[in-house]
């Protein structure tokens, strides 16, 4: 199934020339796969040409799902993951090691 998200992308500019400058664009890509709910103040990182998305709220709930969309191929994936699944959070923070 195809879908049509919408990526809002904020970038600030910071010189001595302009420094409050606010670029902003949007880009509409077509993706395949499961596409994540939607959701506010999830953890994201970007890492190796994939975006990876952790938690975040719901409507009505906190949510502890990971999600990652290849930007290669615009495709979402669900990874299989081991261990102790974290408790649902939301404002976390993602990095890589």
């Amino acid at each position: 199934m195809t879908t049509i998200h919408t990526i809002w992308l904020h970038a600030r500019l910071q010189c001595q020339r302009f420094p409050t400058l606010a670029a902003e664009c949007r880009y509409q890509p077509r993706t395949d796969g499961e596409v994540p709910s939607p959701r506010d103040q999830c953890s994201a990182l970007y890492h190796d040409n994939k975006m990876w998305i952790f938690g975040g709220r719901s409507q009505t709930s906190r949510l502890n799902e990971l999600h990652v969309l290849d930007l290669d191929a615009w495709c979402w994936l669900v990874p299989e993951a081991h261990g102790t699944v974290p408790s649902p959070r939301q404002g976390a923070a993602l990095a890589v090691l």
